[in-house]
């Protein structure tokens, strides 16, 4: 069997990551395999094959003739079947209906449904997706996205196949809390009893807000409390705009990390005493799963496909706009070694049921059967 992967994602992404693991880990198990990426995110991966250059300038006019590249470069006597890497390249599924290969597409989630505040990619998105049908197997990461994409597309149920995640148990694992912030600096002999959050996400969906309006309350009470974020600084420095707040910025006392390997942010759960992520929409959620696997105790929201993926290996806030109720839930676990000793084993016990080679196996699987 031979496969073709098109990706234009980083590989220091949800998404990237996810592409990285199978391309490397079906070949792994003996399936051929080409990696052909989009744009120069392709950079970030070994092996991986340019398709076109996307930077600006005239980008847009540029992804116009992207199909046609896609046809030009790719060799399809050689392919068994085609595999889309996320649901933003659904775009391209008529053309490549023209190549005659199976077309297969991971939906990571269908976030597109909330993007109120931007209607003209609301408006794209919705018209991307209605290509997601066309593809002739479906794989999602939740049961969650599964239901998500039956009541808003016109699709067959025996076309969705939900393959979970993984994660990898040999990089995200416990470490000493000490070492991990001595490696990145975090320590020095005035820092040594500081209570540190984390968090991540510079989207819309990772809700920042209400974890910067939680951490301003929670430091009324605990003056020794920091502020990791994980994510884009020039996005997230326009939500700092409270003066206390860009305070603790300028103070060091709230850090933007970005563009980090897996061993830094491994490093950087292991660091932090909370993983704070009152999401609003997870059609999985790597970076939780990530957290509990390393035995941060977190925090995060009941909604969306959250309770399938950390179960019971995490504590709830009902109302995921309500910074009152989170700051509570900090408060609660800074003050409750009891309750934070067993929140940080239920997530590790819970973390054992996900990894990379059972979800390359379920992969692999598919492949064979669309191929017969």
């Amino acid at each position: 069997m031979y496969v073709a992967y098109l990706n234009n994602y980083p590989s220091n992404t949800g998404i990237g990551r996810y592409t990285l693991e199978i391309f490397q880990g079906v070949r792994e198990e003996g399936v051929n395999a080409d990696l052909y990426c989009i744009g120069q995110e392709g950079k970030t991966f070994p092996e991986s094959i340019i398709l076109t250059d996307l930077n600006p300038p005239l980008r847009w006019i540029k992804s116009l003739y992207l199909p046609f590249s896609i046809r030009r470069k790719l060799d399809i006597k050689k392919y068994n079947l085609i595999h889309i890497s996320n649901q933003n390249l659904a775009y391209f599924i008529p053309q490549l209906k023209t190549l005659n290969l199976p077309i297969i597409i991971t939906v990571h989630d269908a976030y597109y449904r909330l993007r109120f505040e931007r209607l003209y990619w609301r408006y794209i998105l919705k018209r991307i997706f209605s290509n997601i049908p066309y593809a002739d197997l479906i794989i999602v990461n939740s049961n969650f996205t599964k239901h998500d994409l039956l009541n808003n597309l016109d699709i067959e149920p025996s076309k969705i196949r939900v393959i979970y995640l993984g994660v990898n148990h040999n990089i995200f694992k416990p470490m000493d809390k000490v070492k991990a912030r001595e490696n990145l600096n975090l320590l020095n002999k005035n820092t040594e009893d500081d209570v540190v959050l984390l968090t991540a996400g510079d989207k819309p969906k990772d809700n920042i807000k209400t974890v910067l309006k939680s951490f301003k309350k929670v430091k009324s009470i605990y003056s020794n409390i920091r502020l990791l974020i994980l994510g884009n600084k020039e996005k997230l420095v326009k939500y700092i705009t409270d003066e206390d707040l860009l305070k603790e910025l300028e103070e060091g006392k709230i850090r933007i990390f970005e563009e980090i390997s897996d061993y830094q942010l491994m490093l950087l759960y292991n660091a932090a005493d909370i993983f704070v992520h009152p999401t609003l929409y997870e059609g999985f959620g790597l970076s939780l799963l990530e957290a509990i696997s390393c035995g941060i105790p977190t925090i995060t929201s009941k909604i969306s496909a959250v309770p399938e993926i950390v179960g019971e290996g995490a504590l709830y806030i009902c109302d995921p706009l309500n910074y009152t109720e989170l700051s509570e839930k900090i408060i609660n676990l800074i003050k409750d070694q009891r309750l934070y000793n067993e929140l940080r084993w239920r997530g590790l016990n819970f973390a054992k049921n996900f990894s990379w080679e059972k979800t390359i196996k379920e992969t692999i699987r598919a492949y064979e059967q669309l191929n017969n």
